[in-house]
């Protein structure tokens, strides 16, 4: 810059300067109250005390498994043991371990619906325990007053196991340190507090957030919650770091509200505390820590330089975590369907292969050719309940939904591959159910794709090839089963080991916020009733039944033909067929359980008669009202 431009800067910070004197004292003292705490999580006793309440042993074996998974299939590794390790403190903290608290219950009556009446000074038995604060809630049974400790010592939050996004952050960096993971916590001076950890296969620093078990999608709170940011920091014993820029992709709106003190001071003020804390540490340390530091300011400079609304952007939801009424008094519930401004982690990392939930289901799930046996993925998933793995467990009351599918444009997808060892098949059908809510997030608009096998051999695992397409479709119904037949044409249908559904659109994308799903059910045609390998026992009228109609009439033709079927069989099917015919709006008569119709199951021509007019296997919930087949 210009000589005029750097006298007119430096005036401009020693203005900012002179108007807010008590920012970088403010600073100052949120750094070293985070170091504090930081400082804690290396005490050997107290990560004893962690181990004892901490699966670590078993978290640790199942990313070794998960490892073990992807070389089965043959796929090339993003994430290591370290991410992966990562990945299932998140899922174990946030699913079984700690409980979000807006108001805790009463102490004397144990009742729910309890009501905040203030605040009140900290006993000296609670500030043992580092609670500066105790919030007071009256019993709206028994008037009983509970008092909640807003404790801040780890060891005392392994005992409570509830609090909210403080408690949450502390205790989680506390298990992040005892499995032996680099991390740091992170301060949001807008009131947050999350956790990054580093990663040595990713090469950088990645965001996890306890609360919502948010793995690597820094621009959740921008883009999602809708906050408005202005100075992050990343905090551990290694040093102090200005992480801003990785949580946003409107730098000129960030910097506008950075006025504690200037860039060129903050700037120095972390370079001065981070070399007090590096003081004593070996050289070569020091110098590997110098050039992580270097390498991460490059990242973050080219990082917050993307435009909003870059392609790689994907929508990202409002905080969901605490009341409604609580989330919104903290303007976080963000805009249904609004994109992200910007990319949330890096163009291929996905959630990790998982396998799939299917090897135990009901052997009438692999009398209509269901595939089974492998493993499962999807671009994302909303954890920890909504994830790839609900949609190939067969029931119709799980779904798996994903953010990155929402809003105008959106795109998503869920890929199922089968092991090495499995070898390819060709898929001859396939079946979409809809979720239990909200038919704005279904899928309208698609495409089926696989891998050829020559090219997955070839290490080709992304060269798709179009196996079938639709676009238009609507659901009619929650819990809806749709079968759709991919076509016979043996060129147009390769075997393959991957598949994958691409989803393009949702049903409205303006209202939107995710894409979802209840079953994805893939169909082998040399097994399928019907199939290339099905019984030879197939009279011709019922292989050759291409509607409802013309399979009413193969049954009752079939119930004429001894051998073919048995009479009570045939009976059976005719009528369940003849009563589909005659009342096509009755939903009752398109579901019938498995346990009533053994014979029918049976029976190879049945199968395949049933299969014709779009019956297919799925496990309800029995208070369940399943449309379709």
């Amino acid at each position: 810059e210009d000589l005029d431009a750097a006298l007119a800067r430096q005036l401009q910070e020693e203005e900012l300067r002179a108007s807010q004197p008590d920012g970088r004292g403010e600073i100052i003292s949120q750094l070293k109250g985070c170091l504090d705490k930081v400082s804690k999580y290396e005490d050997e006793l107290l990560q004893a005390i962690a181990l004892s309440v901490m699966p670590l042993d078993e978290l640790k074996r199942h990313a070794q498994d998960a490892l073990a998974l992807n070389a089965s299939l043959g796929e090339p590794l993003e994430l290591a043991h370290e991410d992966l390790l990562a990945q299932k403190i998140l899922l174990w903290f946030k699913q079984d371990f700690f409980k979000w608290t807006d108001r805790p219950p009463c102490q004397l009556c144990g009742c729910a619906n309890t009501s905040a009446v203030g605040t009140q000074a900290s006993t000296p038995e609670e500030r043992q325990h580092e609670a500066f604060r105790t919030e007071v809630y009256r019993c709206e049974v028994c008037s009983t007053m509970t008092r909640f400790p807003r404790y801040n010592d780890p060891q005392k939050l392994l005992e409570t196991r509830c609090g909210r996004c403080g408690e949450w952050a502390n205790a989680f960096m506390l298990f992040l340190r005892t499995a032996g993971l680099t991390a740091r916590y992170v301060l949001d001076v807008t009131d947050h507090v999350w956790c990054e950890y580093y990663s040595s296969r990713i090469g950088r620093w990645v965001h996890l957030d306890p609360c919502e078990a948010a793995f690597d999608k820094p621009l959740l709170y921008e883009a999602g919650w809708g906050k408005a940011l202005s100075y992050v920091f990343g905090i551990s014993i290694a040093g102090f770091a200005d992480v801003t820029r990785r949580y946003t992709r409107k730098w000129g709106e960030v910097s506008s509200r950075r006025r504690m003190m200037s860039e060129s001071d903050l700037a120095s003020l972390l370079t001065r505390l981070t070399s007090e804390l590096r003081g004593g540490l070996p050289r070569e340390v020091a110098n590997a820590l110098q050039v992580r530091d270097l390498a991460e300011q490059l990242e973050l400079m080219e990082g917050s330089s993307r435009a909003a609304g870059s392609s790689e952007g994907e929508a990202l939801p409002g905080r969901t975590t605490g009341s409604e009424e609580w989330r919104q008094q903290r303007g976080e519930t963000g805009e249904a369907g609004a994109p992200a401004a910007g990319p949330c982690k890096p163009k291929g990392l996905a959630t990790s292969y998982t396998r799939a939930p299917d090897m135990g289901l009901s052997p009438v799930f692999t009398a209509f050719g269901r595939v089974r046996g492998g493993a499962c993925r999807a671009a994302g998933a909303n954890p920890t309940q909504e994830v790839p793995e609900k949609a190939f467990d067969g029931r119709a009351t799980t779904k798996w939904l994903d953010f990155g599918g929402g809003g105008s444009g959106g795109s998503s997808w869920l890929e199922y591959r089968l092991l090495v060892e499995a070898g390819p098949l060709v898929v001859g059908a396939y079946d979409l159910v809809s979720a239990n809510d909200c038919p704005e997030r279904d899928p309208s608009a698609w495409v089926l794709e696989g891998v050829r096998e020559e090219d997955a051999a070839a290490g080709h695992l992304d060269r798709w090839t179009e196996l079938d397409s639709r676009s238009g479709v609507c659901f009619t119904g929650r819990h809806e089963l749709r079968s759709f037949i991919v076509t016979p044409d043996p060129t147009k249908r390769p075997a393959c080991r991957v598949f994958r559904l691409r989803i393009t659109a949702t049903h409205n994308p303006s209202h939107a916020n995710c894409v979802q799903l209840s079953c994805l059910n893939l169909y082998d045609a040399a097994t399928m009733p019907g199939g290339s390998s099905s019984s030879s026992s197939t009279s011709g009228a019922v292989a050759g039944a291409t509607s409802l109609q013309a399979a009413a009439a193969a049954a009752a033709a079939a119930a004429a033909c001894p051998g073919i079927l048995d009479g009570p069989t045939a009976t059976t099917l005719y009528r369940m067929l003849a009563n589909i015919e005659a009342n096509p709006g009755e939903q009752r008569y398109k579901r019938v359980r498995a346990a009533k119709v053994p014979g029918l199951l049976a029976s190879p021509t049945a199968l395949t008669l049933l299969a014709v007019v779009g019956f297919r296997p799925l496990l309800l919930d029995p208070a369940a009202h399943v449309p379709g087949g």
